[in-house]
């Protein structure tokens, strides 16, 4: 005959189903909600090897209920794999009081455990904790490795970037005589240039336009101070040089 026991997890209510083969399982659905999870059924825990989770039917006040149960071997893999940040201590709280509890509860088992393997047992289970927390810790160094050669690399790519504009503007400034129509628009207070009308007249008159740095676009074209003479009868305005 199995035993349905509640414990009492801070506001929650946790219930765990002990029979006479001394299997501890744990209810499903009263683990996932401390942790934060919306319980989803078998979504919830479908992750969780088969043969450490099942379907037990219980009877509860309300009558016989199938209830998602976890063996404890599926609680410590539920456990070890969330993100939430109460896992840790719902695990300690597991290991440190629910199942030392039902250990020693002489009438929910047909052959109590001596003192030496009750012992046995909480080494064991605060050697599996030590184990996750280094794992944790571990996964939580690797993450920070990852977010810096991450960082690295965005720094190479802008610093590539830098040097790439800087070049553009260098190649700008070499050559004077090439404007761009935001440039020539800003000399000529907001008057609009049509890039069509200069790109044909650069056509025309041979002179290739060339690509310049633009904070927006990358590279935007500049065209030939002859060209804006031919294409809008215009050049430089003596305080742009």
């Amino acid at each position: 005959m199995s035993n349905l026991i509640p414990f009492q997890y801070e506001s929650n209510q946790i219930r765990v189903i002990t029979g006479e083969d001394e299997e501890s399982l744990f209810v499903a659905k009263d683990v996932a909600e401390p942790l934060g999870y919306a319980w989803a059924g078998i979504r919830t825990i479908q992750h969780i090897p088969e043969e450490w989770r099942r379907v037990e039917s219980v009877s509860t006040p309300q009558g016989m209920q199938d209830l998602h149960v976890l063996t404890e071997q599926g609680l410590y893999f539920f456990l070890a794999r969330s993100d939430k940040p109460k896992a840790l201590p719902f695990q300690k709280w597991i290991a440190g009081d629910v199942i030392p509890s039902i250990r020693k509860a002489g009438s929910y088992s047909l052959k109590p455990k001596s003192a030496l393997e009750l012992a046995k047992e909480q080494v064991a289970l605060l050697e599996h904790l030590e184990r996750l927390e280094y794992q944790r810790d571990e996964a939580v160094r690797t993450k920070a490795w990852i977010g810096n050669r991450r960082e690295a690399t965005a720094m190479a790519t802008a610093s590539k970037e830098a040097r790439r504009a800087e070049k553009l503007k260098q190649e700008l400034d070499r050559s004077k005589e090439y404007v761009t129509v935001k440039r020539m628009s800003m000399l000529y207070h907001g008057q609009r240039f049509d890039w069509r009308n200069l790109k044909a007249t650069s056509i025309e008159m041979g002179i290739e336009p060339i690509d310049v740095f633009d904070a927006n676009y990358g590279t935007v074209k500049a065209y030939h101070v002859d060209v804006w003479r031919e294409a809008y009868a215009i050049g430089l305005p003596e305080t742009a040089n």
